[in-house]
């Protein structure tokens, strides 16, 4: 009996032995720039990040890349078919949003059913049950930002009561860190960002599949949502001030023309202001059944325009300097043609690091591939429309084990 238990955990050790032996950090000189890879490459977590026969065209590309790390081996854990128990190893974070997302779908479906009972055994109220939600989610951020900006860009496969307020927090996380709050308040904002809207989700769900304008009772819901969920967020004893302050102010507008008190320039904190910048640009590139969505570029300069009068003009600045002029998930035409997807913003913002999806005559790439546009023929010539013929998968385009991506699992 003993000798039978023995035997596996011997060759598992013995092959993790070996499968240590092989492993090796790569060096620059390893790789030939403009030929085909004679291996695979993986990164320090056992991530695949370039598959055997792929191309890497510049010196630029492939240094970001050796810096970060490069192996010719995965980790021993994964290689062997062990599972992992190192604290440190990466998960994917769009798994990772994946599951904040139905945490959040469960919240709001209790909201729908009347009066929920939020204490019942586990010991989390409502406000425990958000602030976990959003204090997950800034550690998601703090995992890969790149990706979490490709997320708000790419993401188009679920309900738009969970999906909007989980984009607009993203954008509250990383806008309200460039600003200087601290991570305690940033934590606060995004509460109040994920349910700004809790009054109203049944009509969120009607706009986003509706093609005609708002009829009376609709502009009306709209106009006293703020006020409401801030009620409601009240009677579920929520005892933050500045969090259900944020939510009744969260679409007044710096010259007085929001909803619903009309508040101006001096009567708003910082937080609705962040909140309402990141409503507008979320909202903006997310498609409705009347319009496509609107591209980065161009709802980053509908901001810029309104800074001043309508969004906080710091804010406003910070959104443009944090996503960069091509933000991860935005679609791009390069110099020779191809139509790629933005991957990691570089230290100049009009070069980022990107992956191309389809070539010069449309036809989607079997093999996607890294291009830097520093080079003059993979230079970003504008951004592209997103071309819904392309499967996506965001786990594959960022380097993450597949299978556990919001987009191109079906």
């Amino acid at each position: 009996m003993f000798y039978i238990k023995f035997m596996p955990l011997q060759w598992t050790c013995l092959r993790l032995v070996r499968i240590m032996s092989l492993r090796k950090k790569l060096h620059a000189s390893q790789i030939a720039i403009g030929r085909p890879l004679e291996f695979d490459c993986f990164d320090s977590q056992g991530r695949l990040l370039l598959k055997k026969g792929l191309v890497i065209e510049s010196e630029r590309a492939l240094g970001l890349m050796i810096e970060h790390g490069l192996f010719s081996h995965p980790e021993p854990a994964a290689a062997a078919g062990v599972q992992a128990e190192d604290e440190d190893a990466q998960p994917s974070p769009f798994q990772l949003l994946t599951d904040l997302n139905l945490r959040l779908k469960q919240i709001l479906s209790r909201i729908g059913t009347g009066e929920p009972a939020w204490n019942d055994g586990d010991g989390c109220d409502f406000a425990a049950r958000v602030m976990g939600i959003a204090s997950s989610l800034q550690k998601v951020c703090a995992l890969d930002v790149d990706a979490a900006i490709g997320l708000l860009h790419l993401d188009r496969n679920d309900r738009y009561t969970t999906q909007h307020p989980l984009h607009r927090s993203i954008v509250c996380e990383l806008v309200g860190k460039r600003s200087g709050m601290s991570e305690h308040e940033r934590m606060r904002v995004i509460c109040a960002s994920l349910t700004c809207d809790i009054s109203m989700l049944g009509l969120q769900e009607e706009l986003t599949r509706q093609h005609g304008p708002l009829t009376a009772s609709q502009k009306e819901e709209i106009e006293v949502h703020p006020i409401k969920s801030a009620a409601m967020l009240r009677a579920f004893n929520v005892t933050d001030d500045a969090w259900c302050d944020a939510v009744e102010h969260h679409h007044e507008a710096l010259d007085g023309s929001g909803y619903p008190r009309k508040v101006s320039r001096t009567g708003l904190a910082p937080w609705p202001r962040l909140i309402a910048l990141a409503d507008i640009y979320t909202a903006m590139i997310t498609p409705r059944a009347y319009r496509t969505a609107i591209s980065s570029r161009v709802a980053m300069r509908e901001l810029f325009l309104k800074r001043g009068s309508h969004v906080d003009e710091g804010f406003a600045t910070l959104i443009v300097k944090e996503l960069g002029l091509y933000p991860p998930g935005a679609f791009v035409k390069l110099a020779n043609g191809e139509i790629a997807i933005v991957l990691h913003r570089g230290e100049d913002s009009q070069t980022p690091v990107v992956k191309s999806v389809l070539g010069p005559r449309g036809m989607p790439l079997v093999k996607h591939r890294v291009r830097d546009t520093v080079q003059k023929e993979f230079s970003i010539q504008d951004v592209a429309e997103r071309d819904n013929i392309i499967q996506i998968n965001m786990n594959q385009l960022w380097g993450y084990p597949t299978g556990s991506g919001r987009e191109g699992d079906d």
